[in-house]
């Protein structure tokens, strides 16, 4: 019996099939124009449209579960849900599970013992990307809808984090930490394009110019202060096809980002920066010139770090025990204490919703929409306190959320019929 429950469907009963009018998509024209139509996948620092928001609202009310599929392996609690059209995948003890939402039930469509590395990319031409470790070394590799191998190339280095995807289906990923870092590009087809000695995080613009915050150490001074160290700080924005500069400015700050860069419709740099157990927000304009710098204080790790943006230029983001929202000039808007084990990628909608676990919120204020009933892995801490696992969540043009509430289990919940 327990063999036949790893592909059990659970049906919760309460769930009445309705229907729902099609949200028809515009053409993408920026970053996301490789991204195949309809994969809202939550993506931090990927362009304005993307960075971390579906297009889609969610439910104006609680939803309603619609099913649960227990999945053959458990994930990982920095793994989420990426969806495309009716097809989820999720990446869980080196393999990646494919699922189709089938509507009033899921199934496994089919599973890939390749271990990725992050989260899959689905693209524009249908194939599924993700960069893995290999032996000693690392490869990219790319599938077709039905989970067989396209192609698969090797990678001058094992990349670190998610990859970034341009117009033109290039990839940018980012390797090491300090002097061993480095930065290199993909053509759509696997060729190798460019390599930069150079360490950072990476968003890709909405004119595929690649944006970089470099941190580079230029002193240890750990025998004075454990794990400190003297930085020198740069800000680059990279030609995609080339790698070579357009801009560079170095910027006066000593620290390193925890989360961005994230890109907003004006084109400002928005960062999350830690400086050594306080942290900071800051705001670069298109051309790497310091607008805005908010002090946050000291904070406490609680899970991961993340930031997403407003289509007014708002940062929202997750630090520590606290889910903060600032304005495009920096004055704090409304905090809310989360304890969740959550990464916000996703959350937002296009209708000024956040979901934060299982309570939505007002993107404005912060107040209170609705709590659903969604079933979560519950963990009680040691210091008294509770967290909960939820990996995404991730709003489709139905209103459907997708996300894993638990390591094992897969969860899609609709409006009420």
């Amino acid at each position: 019996m327990r063999r036949l429950a790893l592909g059990l469907l659970l049906s919760t009963g309460c769930y009445q099939h309705h229907e729902v009018a099609e949200v028809e998509e515009p053409p993408p024209t920026d970053c996301t124009a490789a991204l195949q139509r309809g994969a809202p996948a939550p993506m931090p620092g990927y362009c304005p449209t993307r960075s971390n928001r579906s297009a889609h609202a969610m439910p104006e009310g609680p939803p309603a579960l619609r099913w649960t599929l227990e999945l053959p392996f458990e994930a990982t609690d920095d793994q989420v849900v990426v969806a495309a059209r009716d097809r989820l995948y999720v990446s869980v003890e080196g393999h990646l599970v494919a699922v189709d939402d089938e509507g009033d039930h899921a199934s496994i469509a089919w599973t890939a013992d390749l271990a990725p590395s992050h989260p899959p990319l689905v693209l524009a031409d249908d194939t599924i990307f993700f960069a893995r470790r290999d032996g000693g070394g690392a490869e990219g590799v790319w599938l077709g809808e039905d989970g067989r191998v396209v192609r698969r190339v090797p990678l001058p280095v094992a990349p670190t984090g998610h990859p970034m995807v341009d117009s033109r289906g290039r990839l940018f990923f980012r390797s090491g930490w300090s002097d061993d870092a480095s930065i290199f590009a993909l053509s759509h087809e696997g060729e190798l394009l460019w390599t930069r000695a150079m360490g950072g995080t990476i968003a890709v613009a909405p004119d595929d110019t690649v944006v970089v915050y470099e941190s580079r150490v230029t002193e240890d001074l750990s025998e004075r202060r454990p794990d400190y160290f003297r930085l020198e700080v740069w800000l680059h924005a990279l030609d995609g096809q080339t790698g070579e500069d357009r801009w560079n400015v170095e910027v006066d700050h000593d620290g390193y980002a925890l989360s961005g860069p994230a890109l907003d419709a004006a084109g400002d740099v928005h960062l999350l920066v830690d400086r050594f157990g306080t942290s900071s927000l800051m705001i670069f304009d298109a051309g790497g010139g310091l607008r805005v710098e908010r002090d946050l204080g000291a904070f406490r790790y609680g899970g991961p770090a993340s930031l997403s943006l407003g289509a007014d230029g708002t940062s929202f983001f997750k630090l520590g025990d606290f889910f903060r929202a600032v304005s495009s000039d920096g004055a704090l808007l409304w905090e809310s204490d989360v304890h969740l084990n959550f990464d916000v990628g996703g959350a937002g909608d296009g209708a000024g919703r956040l979901l934060l676990g299982h309570r939505a919120v007002d993107a404005r204020d912060g107040s209170e929409l609705w709590v659903s009933e969604i079933p979560a892995h519950r963990e009680d801490l040691p210091d008294g306190r509770t967290t909960f696992f939820f990996a995404g969540p991730l709003v489709v043009g139905d209103g459907t959320l997708y996300y894993l509430g638990s390591p094992r289990h897969v969860y899609a919940a609709s409006a009420m019929p």
